[in-house]
């Protein structure tokens, strides 16, 4: 059985976030990940794993990414993947890293059944990257990298969130590093923080910037175009072997979107882009209630789900 969405949209791939610390303080950041006041905020590797077999009883989850704060920050991370992994319905556990602690734990995790890794890597200029993130860090990541091809992370994919008189300058030099590495360039559109407060609104505003924009600035030759499976994100191949896919809300992405989230605190989020209403699984599979009501939650936030952008070429409305 496959779990199906009021707009006809299967739902297949959990973003489930493990934890809350993180250990950055990224300018363009929704700060979500931050430390709360009451102490660890993390999912127990059987509650990840709880969770998971929670969508499963009804059906329809292949893949699973991993993600926090920073998860990598998490107690037992490794056991977390372990956990997952070990689930015979999931046929890929992923993760996404700031990769500060991926060189020392790139080989547990793939021993534990990760089959591969996102980095977020927002400048490969030492002080641009600092200045970001608030982390000096750079040469950590690096090697966090490395690692992760060498372990066979892989596609390791690099998240670039573009900004605007901020690291808008360093394409072609990212795609440099990428194509001697082998990795994907993943740019990511800029977007605004539901309920942003004034300071994230004229953030957003300054910094703001158009990925197809961005791109015609790119002077490393292009090899061809693709689109990329059902949500037509488009990846561009260029002459030096690197690879950049377009990550960019838009009518086409939201009419075909597969994923749904749920939260470090084990509360679905039907979209990823939206705030507002949640459903609480976990403290259902806490309180061991019955299998029909744990069956119900997940049915009510699938039925939830809509599209974040909406419009009649994507039979949305």
């Amino acid at each position: 059985m496959t779990l199906i969405d009021a707009y006809d949209r299967p739902v297949d791939y959990l973003r489930l976030s493990i934890n809350r610390d993180c250990n950055y303080a990224c300018v363009y950041c929704d700060k979500e990940g931050n430390p709360a006041p009451g102490g660890e905020h993390v999912l127990a590797p059987g509650e990840a794993a709880a969770i998971v077999r929670a969508f499963n009883e009804i059906g329809g989850i292949k893949k699973v990414k991993i993600t926090g704060g920073e998860p990598l920050l998490h107690p037992d991370v490794v056991g977390v993947v372990h956990a997952i992994s070990g689930i015979t319905t999931i046929r890929e556990v992923s993760m996404t890293t700031n990769g500060f602690h991926l060189a020392r734990l790139a080989g547990p995790l793939k021993a534990a059944g990760l089959a591969r890794v996102n980095v977020s890597l927002c400048s490969i200029q030492k002080g641009r990257y600092e200045r970001i993130t608030g982390v000096d860090g750079l040469g950590m990541v690096l090697g966090g990298i490395d690692a992760a091809v060498a372990t066979g992370l892989v596609p390791v994919k690099i998240n670039y969130v573009i900004m605007r008189g901020i690291n808008d300058g360093e394409l072609d030099a990212m795609l440099d590093f990428c194509g001697k590495r082998g990795l994907r360039l993943q740019l990511i559109e800029l977007h605004e923080v539901p309920d942003a407060n004034e300071e994230d609104k004229a953030f957003f505003e300054r910094h703001h910037l158009d990925v197809e924009t961005a791109m015609r600035g790119i002077e490393t030759p292009v090899d061809r175009v693709e689109f990329r499976d059902l949500q037509h994100r488009k990846l561009v191949f260029f002459e030096n072997g690197a690879s950049i896919e377009v990550v960019k809300p838009s009518v086409e992405f939201c009419a075909s979107c597969t994923k749904i989230r749920v939260t470090h605190e084990g509360k679905i989020k039907p979209c990823l882009m939206k705030a507002g209403t949640s459903f609480d699984l976990l403290s259902k599979i806490r309180e061991g209630r019955p299998a029909e009501e744990i069956r119900a939650v997940v049915l009510d936030a699938v039925r939830a789900r809509a599209p974040y952008m909406t419009g009649e070429e994507a039979g949305c409305r």
